[in-house]
């Protein structure tokens, strides 16, 4: 009996000590569900729907009120500039788009996701997304950075709800952790 009992410590043993040691867990991991699934789907649609009403090719053709859609009635957006936020509504963006086009300025605006990666639980989503922008056409990049999205289902459909960014700088460089090979 003595014997046995020994057997079965040094069984429980080795058998917590496997992870700690690198070697798989007792319980891996499983993907996301089939309806995990589908809500990364649908986030990722509202994700690159926000990068595309932020875009016009042409100031002309810009449609400020395409701006509220990926928005909850309620959402704020925000930036850091020189160590303070500043935040808005998504409505107050839509009067700014309007100023821009009666402007005529930029000409044209470009803003795309570069690479993101994004944790989702029940009816609440994060999605960390590093975007680039092109103004008036020009070859170089007008601006890169990272973007925090807080995204939230109401009424069965996902709604960006926060939006917050941080634009790149010399002295704050994006990581290499958020940017696909290297990133733009």
């Amino acid at each position: 009996m003595r014997r046995r009992l020994f057997s079965r410590r040094a069984a429980v043993l080795a058998l917590t000590l496997v992870p700690a040691c690198g070697g798989s867990e007792a319980r891996p991991e499983s993907g996301p569900t089939s309806a995990e699934q589908v809500d990364l789907a649908a986030i990722q649609r509202v994700v690159d729907l926000t990068y595309e009403v932020s875009s016009f090719d042409d100031v002309g053709s810009a449609d400020p009120e395409a701006f509220r859609a990926p928005f909850t009635p309620t959402a704020t957006l925000g930036y850091t500039r020189d160590g303070a936020l500043v935040t808005r509504m998504a409505d107050d963006y839509v009067e700014i788009r309007r100023g821009m086009v009666e402007a005529g300025e930029p000409r044209s605006l470009v803003e795309w996701e570069v690479t993101g990666s994004t944790e989702l639980f029940g009816d609440v989503a994060h999605r960390i997304s590093s975007y680039a922008v092109r103004v008036d056409g020009a070859d170089s990049l007008a601006e890169r950075g990272v973007m925090s999205f807080q995204l939230v289902r109401v009424s069965g459909e996902w709604k960006v709800h926060s939006l917050l960014w941080h634009a790149e700088s010399e002295d704050r460089p994006i990581p290499a952790r958020y940017l696909a090979d290297g990133g733009p």
